[in-house]
């Protein structure tokens, strides 16, 4: 007899599905998003990280989801995949994660080891990088960026 506490599988499609519906004015992003793109390794279905222009929440049951407050000039950088999911593009999240990070935000993956920035695209970057309006945000990023880049073209 199965006892009853346990789980059903959970996709990460139908995470990020359900994410997307409980808060519409969101996209995904941090991890959630890192992972999708294969910048980073797997993340648990069970947890979806998002960012929205509203009120920050946590939502917990048998897939957590985390919504992040961010300003409306920064609620750009994703796609609307084909489930009419909004997915964080891999600059963004990249961007996104960095911000966070330097706000205080934590992470369960090293943002200076885990994430591989190789192949990210050095003109959307920039593009980007100009919309965050704090200078000590931007070298942040570009160090953060350019140094890992740089290490791993010159072992």
């Amino acid at each position: 007899m199965p006892s009853g506490n346990s789980r059903q599988p959970v996709s990460s499609a139908d995470s990020q599905i359900l994410s997307a519906k409980v808060r519409t004015d969101s996209y995904i992003s941090f991890g959630s998003a890192l992972a999708y793109r294969r910048l980073i390794g797997t993340e648990s279905p069970r947890l979806v990280t998002c960012v929205t222009p509203a009120r920050a929440a946590e939502y917990s049951g048998d897939v957590n989801l985390s919504y992040a407050r961010i300003s409306k000039d920064l609620f750009f950088g994703y796609e609307t995949l084909q489930n009419g999911v909004k997915m964080a593009d891999a600059e963004k999240a990249v961007l996104d994660t960095l911000y966070f990070y330097q706000h205080k935000k934590n992470f369960y993956f090293n943002i200076f080891q885990d994430i591989d920035f190789s192949t990210l695209s050095r003109k959307k970057l920039d593009a980007y990088l100009k919309q965050y309006k704090n200078p000590k945000f931007q070298t942040f990023a570009r160090n953060t960026i350019d140094g890992k880049i740089i290490r791993k073209s010159n072992p």
